[in-house]
């Protein structure tokens, strides 16, 4: 981990992005992720999509829940399914575009909240009203998305389909 420098261009526009739905946060700090292991895999599959389907890189929020943020950046697994729970859209890794969305799901510890800001190879997107008793995206796309509390959210259901960029603390 490398804490990005207060007023850099890269913090500022990191910033920026938690600004845009999520005004009341007062950041702590940004720290951008360094692992190797996971970028490499990363890398792999955003040029290797299951689907064959050209990959759109997006930038979106992630709350780790109860879960550290540590057992996301600091093992070579990454966003592992294991620590996902079920939810509108079955059981997956969620990622929203609003920062207000993920603060509902942050991980509070030590008096601040945290959240990531992650690279997520989107594919082709299979955009569907909720229901939890999906496990997959339907034959020809590469995840699912939708709309919730204001946000429009990417469920990935494969690994190595996002990389967490960017921790955030603030409160």
């Amino acid at each position: 981990m490398v804490e990005v420098l207060v007023n850099s261009e890269e913090y500022n526009e990191v910033k920026a992005r938690v600004d845009q739905t999520l005004p009341s946060a007062k950041i702590v700090k940004i720290e951008r992720v360094q692992n190797t292991w996971q970028w490499k895999h990363y890398t792999y599959m955003r040029e290797n999509l299951p689907s064959g389907n050209p990959c759109v890189e997006k930038m979106l929020f992630h709350g780790t829940g109860q879960n550290s943020p540590a057992l996301i950046h600091q093992g070579g697994d990454g966003f592992d399914m294991r620590h996902s729970k079920e939810g509108m859209w079955g059981r997956a890794n969620y990622f929203a575009q609003n920062a207000s969305y993920s603060d509902a799901y942050a991980y509070n510890g030590s008096g601040f909240k945290q959240m990531f800001l992650a690279r997520v190879a989107v594919g082709k997107n299979h955009h569907t009203a909720p229901d939890s008793k999906i496990i997959k995206p339907p034959e020809g796309y590469d995840n699912i998305s939708g709309e919730t509390n204001g946000s429009v959210v990417y469920m990935m259901y494969a690994p190595y389909r996002a990389y967490p960029e960017y921790l955030i603390t603030y409160a």
